[in-house]
């Protein structure tokens, strides 16, 4: 899985590096990788559930538990060698939290408009995929907050308590009233 995602970070180096090297680029090579690695994270739950080591959202032997820890590190290692990469697309963006919105401040001017909100999409992708495949089974409202907070952890981005909350709180409404 790891060799995967190095294939695919080196291919899109070359390719989208011929093209352009600015923050935009850059954000194309991370989206992609990110996406990558969502699917590698899918296949990995399919073949836990179909070897029997991952039923209903339970991990049931400690092979699924090394599995799942490991695909954690592949994750980590991916994520460490995209942002490495950002160096090589000009300036390098700095993050910086804007009320509940992370905008990306770069040297180019902005062209006009809100400034779009990806991370937030990428995380409720995440969150989507761990409630359908049973990773995700909240008993309260912290305890998406929580899964919430993780994949922003995970992702390297600093989200505002309130802003995690609000959006929480509305997820979990919908969760309680389609049970």
């Amino acid at each position: 899985m790891e060799e995967s995602g190095e294939v695919l970070l080196n291919r899109g180096m070359d390719q989208i590096g011929k093209v352009a090297k600015d923050a935009e680029a850059f954000a194309v090579l991370r989206g992609s990788l990110e996406n990558h690695i969502t699917f590698l994270e899918l296949q990995l739950n399919d073949v836990l559930r179909m070897s029997g080591a991952h039923k209903e959202g339970i991990i049931m032997s400690a092979a699924a538990k090394e599995a799942n820890l490991k695909f954690g590190r592949v994750r980590s290692n991916l994520i460490t060698q995209i942002e490495i990469q950002r160096f090589s697309f000009g300036e390098p963006t700095r993050f910086s939290v804007g009320g509940d919105v992370i905008q990306a401040v770069s040297a180019r001017s902005n062209k006009g408009g809100k400034p779009l909100g990806k991370h937030w999409d990428a995380m409720w992708a995440a969150i989507a995929v761990q409630l359908y495949v049973g990773n995700l089974q909240p008993k309260t409202q912290a305890d998406i907050e929580r899964a919430m907070k993780d994949w922003f952890a995970a992702n390297n981005f600093e989200i505002g308590e309130t802003a995690i909350r609000d959006r929480a709180r509305v997820l979990w409404l919908k969760y309680q009233t389609a049970e």
